[in-house]
């Protein structure tokens, strides 16, 4: 009898655990839903009026203070220009088809593979509206905290296989924090991105203060200054040592 006893009390106490388990589930919005809710906070409608736009932005780090200048145009075009203190200047864009870096360390370089995705990813000027479709898979993983506050995390797969997890406030829908992998010239890289401080920039809401941890570092971005006038076509061309990199016929294949 004792042994009956203990055994029904366990039974018990599983099928408890599991009704937990699914009520806290069905209790989770559908990832899409979450998503849909964040494109409509950051200001969908007002981001189809604009075409150009040009952020000024310092970043700390433990080494100094960089100042990050990057011009967006309509639908994916993007170049950035960072100055580092003690290193000089880097410079890296995409013109649509083709990503391009210069910067002290490796001199020009031409863009390729995982790289040259993800960066393209970057240079589309509607980016953080077209979630759903840069990730056709979504699943919400739990209910989280993100700088202090609850929100949604969302497991996000892209058609590459990349996956991100990105956290959503609870109350505002805005987006709080990224998890992500990334390839670089570096290798791979887990970062780590809390977005904080959202502000109103021509009805399209930006966090103007991210906080990264990567590689053992945290890296504090604040942006300075944002502006939606337009941009002249040259802002995008690759400079001369990348033009010429890019007119060089591709390096045969190793078998």
């Amino acid at each position: 009898m004792k042994h009956g006893f203990g055994r029904t009390l366990a039974l018990a106490a599983l099928v408890l655990a599991g009704s937990a388990r699914g009520a806290a589930a069905q209790d989770l919005p559908p990832a899409k839903q979450i998503v849909d809710r964040y494109v409509e906070a950051i200001g969908k409608g007002a981001a189809t009026r604009q075409n150009f736009r040009h952020v000024v932005a310092e970043m700390t780090m433990p080494s100094g203070t960089m100042t990050m200048d990057m011009k967006f145009a309509r639908p994916n075009k993007m170049v950035m220009s960072v100055e580092m203190p003690g290193l000089g200047s880097m410079h890296s864009g995409y013109d649509g088809a083709r990503g391009w870096s210069v910067n002290p360390m490796s001199g020009a370089q031409v863009m390729e593979g995982k790289e040259l995705e993800q960066f393209a990813r970057q240079a589309e000027f509607d980016a953080s509206f077209n979630l759903s479709s840069h990730f056709p898979s979504m699943t919400t993983v739990d209910r989280s905290t993100a700088n202090g506050q609850p929100c949604y995390r969302v497991r996000m797969v892209s058609a590459g296989q990349d996956t991100v997890h990105a956290c959503f406030d609870v109350a505002t829908g805005l987006m709080s924090q990224m998890q992500t992998r990334q390839e670089s010239q570096m290798g791979r890289m887990e970062t780590t991105v809390n977005m904080l401080d959202y502000k109103d920039f021509g009805g399209v809401k930006m966090p103007t203060r991210t906080v990264t941890q990567v590689m053992g570092q945290e890296l504090t971005t604040t942006i300075k200054s944002v502006s939606t006038d337009p941009i002249a076509p040259a802002a995008f061309e690759p400079p001369a040592e990348v033009k010429a990199l890019m007119q060089q016929p591709p390096a045969p294949k190793k078998n």
